[in-house]
């Protein structure tokens, strides 16, 4: 198998941080690291090494699918899909692929409506892929039964809707809804926070996160104020204006794209320094770049499902998500926020998936049942391993542990000292 050359890789990625961390270390006294520019984008390859030769995949291609809501109004995942693919480039040219064999990547955006996703299931089945990976889409569960039926499986990182979680042939390696909506509100009973604002948008996702934020705030005695927007508003001043009259100790943003930047440029304009909490789609380049740089961002707090990919980052896998990033992304851009890690996340868990359930002969349900039945490591994660089934309630969520970084003057900082929070429990 081909997993011991990514292994590999990944050493040397780990040696070459060592070295940098060592050449920096012998000028310390002239040099400094500017954290708060860089965490967010990088254009330029140099905050990654190219450290070994490139493994490529050359042995028959594996077809996989990739679904995806891109370019609607309320939705526009585009980071998911550009993950993906320089994901599986990077897998392709640089890792080994799976077993030497490379992944076939078929990408079908859907527009958010039935009609949209029933036909990229249908090409799916007429293209004979192994299996899904699905990104966002709203009108997925539409596919399940007919990808089912066909012995396609669906694996993803962000389960949002009731039906994901429990949906047959499907499998979720990410906290999603489930897990990020209690960790946020345990994030601000830690805290302290006495009373919590919550800022949200009306669209299908952040209505579906709404109970699974309800309840837990309930449970932990934490009252609350509801704020509610459109996506698309002419101006998030009246919003913000709305949220800082309710004299919460702190505000909780459900939503994503202009609403995020709207929102976060209206906070910055008022001058408000009430923290806010909030999900890794708010913390993209675009949003924030939307919202008029980085200062806009400080005191929020954003859930993430990783480790720090940061420009300080030192994780093997956190730097080979920064050097495949740099190398096959639009721009050579490095975003930490959005969908971009979720997604490299999806391609590599999905890769030792069908490696440990051997290659060879592999049919969707037979990956499945290895995925159901076998725990694995979650890439990014720093080892956390997925557990399907182990979550009542939620037999298709695998993993629901989550990471909450906070924006500061001087960049992004690990607010949970690097130990996820898992609160699914306040789900009951």
């Amino acid at each position: 198998m081909r997993t011991s050359r990514r292994a590999a890789r990944l050493l040397a990625l780990v040696l070459a941080g060592v070295l940098v961390l060592a050449a920096c270390g012998d000028d310390d006294d002239t040099s400094t690291t500017d954290t708060t520019a860089a965490d967010t984008t990088q254009t330029t390859t140099g905050d990654t090494t190219d450290t070994s030769a490139a493994e490529v995949a050359e042995g028959e291609p594996i077809k996989i699918g990739f679904l995806n809501i891109v370019g609607t109004t309320a939705f526009d995942f585009f980071d998911y899909s550009d993950g993906v693919e320089s994901a599986v480039e990077y897998l392709n040219n640089d890792a080994g692929g799976v077993d030497g064999r490379p992944i076939d990547l078929l990408v079908c955006e859907a527009q958010g409506t039935p009609e949209s996703t029933q036909a990229c299931a249908q090409q799916f089945i007429e293209d004979g892929v192994l299996a899904v990976g699905i990104g966002i889409d709203i009108a997925v569960p539409v596919a399940q039964p007919v990808l089912q039926a066909a012995g396609i499986p669906i694996f993803g990182m962000t389960p949002i809707l009731p039906q994901e979680f429990s949906a047959d042939f499907s499998l979720y390696w990410g906290a999603g809804n489930p897990g990020i909506m209690p960790a946020i509100a345990q994030y601000a009973a830690d805290e302290g926070y006495q009373k919590v604002a919550i800022v949200t948008t009306d669209n299908a996702a952040a209505v579906a996160a709404l109970p699974l934020l309800k309840g837990p705030l309930d449970t932990l005695g934490i009252p609350y104020a509801e704020v509610q927007g459109r996506d698309g508003e002419p101006s998030y001043d009246p919003i913000v204006q709305a949220a800082d009259a309710e004299g919460a100790d702190a505000w909780i943003v459900l939503a994503s794209g202009n609403f995020c930047s709207g929102v976060m440029a209206s906070r910055a304009k008022f001058a408000i320094d009430t923290p806010v909490l909030t999900t890794g789609l708010c913390r993209s380049n675009a949003v924030i770049e939307g919202a008029g740089g980085e200062e806009a961002a400080t005191g929020w707090s954003f859930a993430a499902q990783s480790v720090n990919v940061g420009a300080d980052a030192t994780d093997p896998e956190a730097l080979m998500f920064r050097e495949g990033s740099a190398e096959y992304n639009p721009g050579g851009v490095v975003d930490i926020g959005g969908f971009y890690v979720p997604a490299w996340q999806l391609v590599f868990t999905l890769a030792t998936a069908m490696e440990g359930a051997g290659v060879d002969g592999l049919t969707g349900q037979a990956l499945y049942d290895h995925v159901k039945a076998n725990p694995g490591p979650v890439f990014l994660t720093g080892g956390i391993d997925w557990a399907c089934g182990s979550v009542p309630g939620f037999p298709a969520v695998c993993n629901t542990d989550v990471f909450i970084y906070t924006k500061t003057a001087d960049g992004f900082e690990d607010a949970t000292g690097g130990t996820p929070i898992n609160a699914i429990g306040l789900l009951g």
